[in-house]
């Protein structure tokens, strides 16, 4: 039994998973339960690699007190074209969502509104 689930898990299914390496396995063969395919794949390395981890961090709220305090700002690229102003500044509050764009001829600190 070992040797099946670790040839279907690891030769056939180039390390699929838990879920579709037993399906594999029901469809080929009897006998084999899905909780002693989880057994022994859980311990494979190149699984654990790529598994995603189970801890989420805790949210945290953004609390904003003052206007302004608190902004996204995203600088849009439009030099490809041609024209005299090469990017966009686009600024957004995140209270109140107000949006704003400024056209900018270079993207250089001393050109930012």
């Amino acid at each position: 039994m070992f040797n099946i689930i670790v040839k279907e898990h690891a030769n056939e299914l180039m390390h699929a998973g838990r879920d579709k390496t037993w399906a594999e396995i029901d469809r080929k063969f009897s006998g084999i339960t899905k909780m002693e395919v989880a057994f022994l794949l859980e311990p494979c390395a190149t699984c654990a690699k790529t598994r995603s981890g189970k801890t989420v961090a805790p949210l945290e709220s953004i609390i904003v007190k003052e206007l302004w305090e608190s902004l996204q700002i995203d600088l849009i690229d439009y030099w490809h074209l041609g024209q005299k102003f090469k990017w966009c500044l686009h600024v957004r509050h995140h209270f109140n969502k107000f949006s704003g764009a400024y056209p900018m001829e270079t993207k250089e600190r001393e050109n930012v509104p």
